[in-house]
Parts: structure tokens; sequence; C-alpha cells
């Protein structure tokens, strides 16, 4: 039983990335992501091999060159200059850059043959076993040693009375391995194109990432666009269906009412048929205006007069106020009114006390128009906060849940943004984000 619980959990993951897009999107640019990082990291680990590899060859190359040194100059006998130019050439093909004779360590040399590299690449010196000093450069490929001329010992290239006098003498080689700069610079090439495939991988990660999401964004909109004719035009017949019957019903429900002594046990009765009547036609109301097109007529308008007029639409306990100069700006003044109005009504019977709700009108850039209603009350249930903007969708118990949908629906027809979310001092906080249209206009706020 615990193997095949083991062995569902992968089986579960694929149903799971099949099943939603966002994961699948998310996964593959995690996969681009490690593959890129793999990508780097092979291409350093090359690098960093290669160096020390050639490092290692290098040293060896230069303890191998320091006897044949020796010998190349035992058979010229000298230690001129024109004796070390042919002990360069001879040994040039296994490396050799430079060579030279000197006193003691740090004089100038006696003589010498070659070009010298630069002593500020090369890292600190190291002494060897037999005295000898070994600098070598940081990417190993060029070493300076610094050794005795004369090796003592019988199997010494230069021994003798007449090369004793020299034995103080300091024979200083420099060394560079062609095999190995040339493996560190494949590697240091392919770190450069490990590093590219990276980045090219991550952009294009990203870039598909993107697209992906804005295709199904648009998939999205467009099946909610679909849902909402087809929602529409079943509205519109309701809407027009329920219209006459209420009117008709609403109508004997308010003479009978008008006939019957307040006293009697029917006129309650009546009274409630006429209160009912009177929701359903609202009922009616806003599902018709969910129908309307989402066209705007969009004109020069002072933002604080809507909220204004807004908040007296709805009466007190709502509290205006201005975060610095709000300009005039092009927007459909009697939709955008409505808009406030609806978020108002639904603050104030959130909020636990009057005065408690609060409209603020800001313009956070030169291109941007922001309402925000803010409640006092409970908060939106992290549940409701995806579902709070979709038709018919409400958590009063006479609420027809189409108030927020044709905010939503005014909102987007100017080009804006509607949210919602919990404000951390508590309550709810709506926020409606309309652009700049055809430009703010200097005007009193």
């Amino acid at each position: 039983m615990e193997e095949a619980h083991r062995g569902s959990r992968p089986l579960r993951l694929v149903r799971l990335v099949r099943g939603s897009p966002h994961a699948a999107r998310w996964g593959l640019l995690l996969t681009a992501v490690v593959t890129a990082a793999a990508l780097v990291v092979s291409g350093v680990s090359a690098w960093v091999h290669a160096r020390s590899t050639g490092a290692a060859v290098t040293r060896a190359l230069a303890v191998g060159t320091v006897f044949s040194a020796r010998q190349a100059i035992a058979a010229a006998d000298s230690v001129e200059v024109d004796a070390l130019q042919s002990v360069l050439a001879s040994l040039e093909p296994q490396g050799l850059r430079y060579v030279a004779v000197q006193g003691e360590a740090g004089e100038a040399p006696r003589s010498a043959a070659g070009v010298s590299g630069p002593a500020a690449v090369l890292l600190g010196p190291e002494v060897l076993s037999d005295g000898s000093t070994l600098r070598a450069a940081r990417d190993g490929t060029w070493v300076r040693l610094e050794t005795s001329l004369v090796q003592r010992g019988p199997r010494s290239p230069i021994h003798g009375r007449r090369w004793m006098a020299l034995a103080r003498d300091r024979l200083v080689l420099e060394i560079e391995s062609v095999t190995a700069n040339e493996t560190v610079s494949r590697a240091a090439v392919m770190l450069v194109l490990s590093c590219a495939a990276a980045v090219i991988l991550l952009g294009a990660a990203v870039f598909f990432w993107r697209v992906s999401r804005e295709a199904q964004e648009r998939a999205a909109a467009a099946e909610r666009d679909r849902r909402l004719a087809a929602l529409g035009e079943m509205s519109a017949l309701l809407g027009h269906e329920l219209r006459n019957p209420l009117a008709a019903l609403k109508g004997h429900a308010q003479l009978l009412a008008e006939r019957l002594p307040q006293e009697h046990p029917a006129h309650r009765s009546a009274d409630t048929v006429v209160r009912e009547a009177i929701r359903l036609e609202d009922l009616a109301s806003n599902i018709l205006d969910f129908v309307k097109s989402g066209r705007v007529e969009r004109a020069l308008a002072d933002p604080m007069a809507v909220a204004r007029s807004a908040a007296a639409t709805v009466g007190d306990g709502v509290q205006v106020r201005a975060e610095g100069i709000v300009p005039a700006w092009v927007l459909d003044e009697v939709r955008i009114e409505s808009v406030l109005v609806n978020l108002l009504r639904n603050a104030r019977e959130c909020s636990p006390a009057p005065g408690s709700v609060g409209l603020t009108v800001s313009t956070p850039g030169v291109d941007r128009l922001v309402f925000e209603v803010r409640d006092h009350g409970s908060g939106i249930a992290r549940d409701d906060l995806e579902r709070i903007f979709e038709p018919f969708f409400t958590t009063r118990a006479k609420g027809t849940g189409l108030g927020l949908t044709l905010a939503r629906r005014v909102v987007e027809a100017h080009g804006g943004e509607i949210s919602a979310e919990n404000h951390a001092g508590g309550g709810a906080v709506f926020r409606v984000d309309l652009p700049r249209g055809t430009g703010p206009m200097a005007s009193g706020g």
C-alpha cells in the first residue's frame, strides 16, 4: 500500500500540471531556470578545472625546462647574451620565453634573452623543495622560475671548477605552456557560450511565459464575454418578462393597501407584497442595466464633484477627501458616479457605525486617477476576493450580485481597473483606477 501511495504521487503531479495551465507555465519556467543554472555551473566548473590542469602542466613543463636550459648553457660554455639567445632559440618550442642570469636574488640580470612578462600578473612566490622560487600567473599558463645556475652533484650538466665561481648566480626562466593556454582559452570560450546560452534560454522562457499568460488571459476574457453575452440575452428576456407582471402586481397591492384600514390584518400583507415587488423591480432594472452596452460618453468632469455627488446620494456617514490637487478628468460622469454610489452603499452596509466610510480621490501620476472606498467592517473572505466581481455572486441575503459586475464593466469601458483587497487596519478597500484618456486638464479640485 505504501509503495502504491508513493507511486501515485508523480501521477498526481502530472495530473495537476495537465489540469492547470498556471502550474504548467511555472513548471516550464522553473525547468528553464534549472537548465540555465546547470549550463553556467558546468561552464564554470570546466573553466576552473582547465585552469587547474593548465597550472599543473605548466609547473611540470617548467621543472623539465630547467634541466634542459642548464644543458644548453653547458653546451654553449658561456652565460653571455649570445649564448642565452642560442639557449632561448633551442628551447622556445618547449615554451621558454625568457632566460636570464643574475647575481643574488633581486639584482639586475647580468645577461638576458627574450621578453619578460609583466610581474604584476604573477602570484606570490612559492619555494620548491630544491630551493627554487616559482611564481605563476593567475590562469596558470605562465610561470617564472628562479633557481641556482649550478646544480651540485655528479649528474649536473654544469659542474667543474670553472663553473664553481658562478655557484651563487641565479638562473631565471619564464615559461609559457601553449597547450595549457589553449585549454584555458577554450574553457573560457565555452564558459562565455554557456552563459550566453543560459541568458538566451531564460529570456526565451520568460518571453514564452508571458505569451502563454497573455494567451490564457485572452482566452479567459473571451470565455467570460461569451458567457456574459449568453447571460445577457437570457437576462434581457427575463427582465422584460418580469417588468409588466411586477408593475401590475405592485399597482394592485398598492390599491389594496390604500383601501384597507391600518388595523386590518391584510394591510401588512399588502405592504409586504408592495415592498417585495419594488425589490423585484430593482432586480429587473439591474438585469437590464447589465445587458446594456458598455459604451461610455466621456467629457471633462471634476472628479471631486463626482465623488461629493455620490456621497450625497448615499447620505450621511461618508467622508470625502482629496490627496493633493485633483485635476479635471475626461470620463463619463454619470456612470462613474453610479459606480461610486454602489461601492459606498456596500461599504456603509458593511461598516459597524456611521461616519466610518471613506472616499479618497487622488492622482498618483499624471496619467492615473484613483478613487478609493474604504469601510471598517470585517473585510472580505479570502475565497471571495477572486469571485466578488462575478455576475450574481453575493454574500448578502437580499443582494442581486450584479452591482459590482456592473461597476467593473463601467470601469473597464473607461480602460481602467477595479480591485478589492483587505486593509491592514481592518475592513476592505475598493480601488477604481482610471487611465488618462485624452489627458487631465488644469482645474480646481
